[in-house]
């Protein structure tokens, strides 16, 4: 998921050396396409199955004076609402990554949290059928997050989104260890029979490490990529962001459009194979993808929707 902040982008100028333009037709083959109001940057989503529906992180990253949401999507109904909270937060909310972590019939949402420009924190959530209740801050995070596995309840990995120098950060029990280190923008992150893969933004790559000893490997290459989702065991989508400048105009100006990639990808093999493409015309900057029951949900980073495709 990009982590949109014009000053971390720029700060080192030859990031847009590293993205370049692309056209590209519309690659997968829809009968019913629909757009569903959300929230603004609509940017990563977790399935409840428990509830039939998805979580949805939304914030308004082209203004960061109002506070972010979480929505659901009802996949029974086919309708978005806001989740309320069941009681006011008392703090800032500028929701990110999330995942959601169930043990013992109980559900809950971790939410990657920007309270403010040089601060972040996780928060905890108890999923109830109509509401969310706050369980636990993570306020001791010292990195940036961007987006978060869960292994347990108090332990999780978190990728460190920094240009230069970002981590892979192991979180357990109050304390934090840096396993992988000298990553380029870190990105969307995930964990598969005791392997974690990540994408780096900057570096164009899917990388693999095993929990064991955490020595990455590249799995492909894979230009801007973002949040990763499993499709099924070993094959993951993994959103992706093409040109860079379109991206950056998008962010100023919703009219401007960037184009939205989508892969399939092999974890065992490392191939890969486009299953949607756009122009940035049905949606820009599309940063998650999710396959359930023959529907393809997209979100992305700035506007107010997702997309939802039945095949």
């Amino acid at each position: 998921m990009l982590f949109f902040s014009i000053e971390n982008i720029f700060k080192n100028g030859i990031l847009l050396l590293f993205f370049f333009a692309a056209s590209m037709a519309n690659a997968f083959a829809a009968s019913d396409t629909i757009k569903v109001e959300t929230g603004f940057g609509p940017e990563d989503f977790a399935l409840d199955t428990a509830n039939n529906r998805l979580l949805i992180s939304c914030d308004n990253r082209r203004n960061s004076y109002t506070k972010g949401e979480i929505w659901a999507y009802d996949i029974s109904e086919s309708k978005a609402r806001k989740i309320l909270f069941t009681s006011p937060l008392g703090f800032d909310f500028h929701p990110h990554g999330v995942f959601l972590y169930r043990e013992n019939n109980t559900s809950w949402l971790y939410v990657i949290n920007h309270i403010g420009k040089h601060q972040s924190e996780i928060d905890r959530f108890t999923v109830l059928k109509e509401r969310l209740q706050l369980d636990k801050r993570f306020t001791d995070i010292s990195g940036k997050p961007n987006d978060l596995v869960v292994t347990s309840k108090d332990e999780f990995y978190y990728t460190d989104y920094k240009t230069f120098g970002g981590s892979i950060i192991r979180y357990s029990n109050g304390k934090e260890v840096k396993v992988i280190k000298g990553l380029k923008m870190p990105n969307g992150i995930i964990l598969e029979n005791d392997t974690l893969y990540f994408t780096s933004t900057l570096s164009g790559k899917l990388y693999k490490a095993p929990l064991s000893t955490f020595k990455q490997q590249t799995v492909c290459k894979l230009k801007g990529g973002d949040n990763i989702i499993r499709m099924e065991p070993g094959v993951f989508l993994v959103a992706s962001h093409q040109s860079f400048s379109k991206f950056m105009k998008h962010a100023k100006d919703p009219a401007k459009i960037s184009p939205s990639l989508v892969y399939r990808v092999s974890a065992k093999s490392g191939e890969k194979e486009v299953i949607f493409s756009d122009d940035g015309s049905r949606i820009s900057a599309v940063s998650t993808a999710l396959i359930y029951k023959n529907t393809l949900y997209l979100g992305q980073v700035f506007d107010d929707f997702i997309l939802v495709l039945h095949f």
